[in-house]
């Protein structure tokens, strides 16, 4: 596949034109396959963050070739806040919605 607008080696984000936390993406999703995040509780990001760690270094104990359930890169991404903009995308590529958020989890529906 080739690109004929854009910029090589610029990186483009596409996101959904409504924002949302990280939690209620997967209630609405764990609510499509009939379940409940209603009493998962989370934890500090510290803590997070050091059982990533943890859990990395137990994969490199036992020379696991597949990544660890829980890691440290996994707990910064959704840890923290954090938002990108995809003006570029819609600017240099004329990337345009076609399918909203909700159309999109329906998918998942079993």
């Amino acid at each position: 596949m080739t690109l004929d607008h854009g910029t090589g080696g610029w990186a483009y984000f596409v996101n959904d034109l409504e924002t949302t936390t990280f939690r209620d993406f997967i209630a609405k999703l764990a609510a499509l396959q009939g379940l409940s995040i209603d009493k998962v509780r989370s934890i500090s990001y510290r803590l997070a963050f050091t059982l990533g760690r943890l859990m990395e270094i137990g994969a490199a104990l036992v020379r696991s070739d597949d990544d660890p359930p829980l890691t440290r890169s996994m707990i910064r991404m959704i840890g923290r806040e954090m938002t990108t903009s995809d003006a570029a995308a819609r600017r240099d590529l004329g990337y345009v919605d076609k399918v909203s958020r909700a159309d999109g989890l329906a998918t998942y529906r079993v």
